[in-house]
């Protein structure tokens, strides 16, 4: 019989019409799906599924089992199955198994920079892992870090390798700068220099100057321990105003700028000396 349509009418001994049947024949395959089980990467190994939608005469997968619905596989590549029946064709689906590690991220929880004392970084990976190292030396999804610096972490797998991520914790330099000091020998206020957010060691660049209102150059310093005295040439400066300049860059490539929370540029500004 031949896929379409077909009606039948019944009659009795009397010649009476029975209410007539229409039959739809339908010569659609059934479909096959596969579905997975398992993960390659951590266990080397995965169950394929075949989900088969309604009745079929023979079942064969591309590594040559048949009959059975489900298979193991061991090794990355393209897998077939194919579902057929004697009038209504056949049908297939395919799945490729890829040796492909999960990737990582890290996730920042807290912010050292904004004044919390710790700081949680997470590893997020995208998939199941085996293992976990930071460069720490931490061997936890998350770790606790309470100071600024490049921080790692890798996840591995035995059978897809590994995958790494980095983050930098790094905080903007803030400065602090005095807008009036009286270098009169009391112990206090007696010199002029930036404050920083910083500990001094972590700059690698830094130049530190003050002009006089004619644009003459009295003090300069690389050292960002080093402050002005209020002398020049050995001599007391006089009372007036003078004006400053600074420029630095820390370990982590951060360099003194425009501020992002206030807007205030630290890297030029003036300094009254009073006497």
């Amino acid at each position: 019989m031949d896929e379409g349509e077909y009606s039948v009418t019944a009659t009795n001994e009397c010649g009476e019409a029975s209410t007539d049947l229409d039959l739809m024949i339908s010569m659609t395959p059934p479909t096959v799906e596969i579905s997975v089980d398992g993960d390659y990467c951590t266990q080397g190994a995965e169950i394929l599924y075949a989900n088969v939608s309604d009745n079929y005469n023979t079942l064969e997968w591309s590594t040559g089992e048949s009959v059975v619905d489900s298979i193991i596989v061991t090794e990355p590549g393209t897998y077939a199955v194919t579902v057929s029946t004697i009038h209504c064709g056949e049908n297939s689906d395919f799945y490729d198994l890829v040796a492909t590690p999960p990737t990582v991220e890290i996730q920042e929880i807290g912010d050292i920079c904004e004044g919390d004392d710790e700081q949680i970084l997470q590893a997020v990976s995208t998939g199941p892992v085996n293992g976990i190292v930071w460069s720490t030396g931490a061997t936890t999804d998350t770790i606790t870090v309470a100071s600024q610096g490049t921080y790692s972490v890798t996840v591995t797998t035995p059978f897809c390798g590994e995958s790494a991520a980095s983050i930098d914790v790094t905080c903007e330099i803030e400065v602090s700068m005095p807008n009036v000091f009286t270098p009169d020998n009391d112990g206090e206020n007696d010199t002029f220099r930036p404050y920083f957010n910083i500990p001094s060691s972590d700059f690698v660049e830094y130049r530190f100057c003050v002009y006089s209102r004619w644009g003459e150059k009295i003090f300069e310093t690389t050292n960002p321990d080093d402050a002005w005295d209020g002398t020049y040439k050995n001599e007391l400066a006089v009372s007036d105003v003078y004006i400053w300049t600074l420029e630095g860059k820390n370990s982590f490539g951060k360099e003194i700028d425009v501020n992002e929370k206030n807007g205030r540029d630290p890297r030029s500004g003036d300094v009254t000396l009073l006497r």
